[in-house]
């Protein structure tokens, strides 16, 4: 089971112009999604920054072991002879998935949705538990990410919004740190 990291994000608009505001409007569309059914606002790290759908497609299946073009041969040789490897048909489903995250990490420089989401959001998984509270011109954003603070996606969102203000605040097993950008 994860530790959990608590966040809250507060967003302004760093002044009255009509870019702060577009900037603002295009933030709070992307990162706050509706969930399910009702009114319910959750945070979504993937508008912002998106994970590429081939390593979602695949899912959570370890990719430990074909790393080479070596363990990449030998898992297409196995799968070649799975019938006569008595290879159950989840064994054959994990080496088609293994394969295809392979050739996917080539892609995308990560060997997997996890590494990608490590690297690239700064978390084990999107945001989690979100709740978004619009005031006026602020928006403020309470989530919780798997073992660390999001910094990979803060990093994202300071870049691509110049024109509003972020002001980041995390919790991680009684310890505490904000950041102003």
């Amino acid at each position: 089971m994860p530790n959990w990291t608590h966040n809250r994000v507060s967003i302004r608009r760093v002044d009255d112009t009509q870019s702060s505001s577009d900037q603002f409007e295009d933030f709070c569309n992307k990162t706050c999604r509706p969930q399910g059914k009702g009114d319910q606002i959750e945070v979504d790290f993937d508008g912002c920054a998106p994970m590429p759908q081939a390593l979602r497609e695949v899912g959570n299946v370890p990719t430990n072991y074909i790393k080479t073009i070596d363990d990449l041969e030998k898992a297409k040789i196995r799968l070649e002879n799975a019938p006569e490897l008595g290879l159950k048909e989840w064994e054959r489903e994990s080496i088609e998935s293994q394969i295809k995250m392979y050739h996917n990490s080539k892609e995308f420089g990560h060997e997997s949705w996890y590494d990608w989401s490590c690297a690239i959001w700064g978390t084990k998984w999107n945001a989690n538990d979100g709740e978004v509270e619009r005031v006026g011109d602020e928006v403020l954003l309470t989530f919780n990410t798997a073992w660390n603070q999001p910094m990979g996606w803060s990093a994202i969102i300071i870049d691509l919004y110049p024109l509003l203000a972020f002001h980041f605040e995390w919790e991680d097993e009684g310890e505490g740190d904000l950041i102003d950008s």
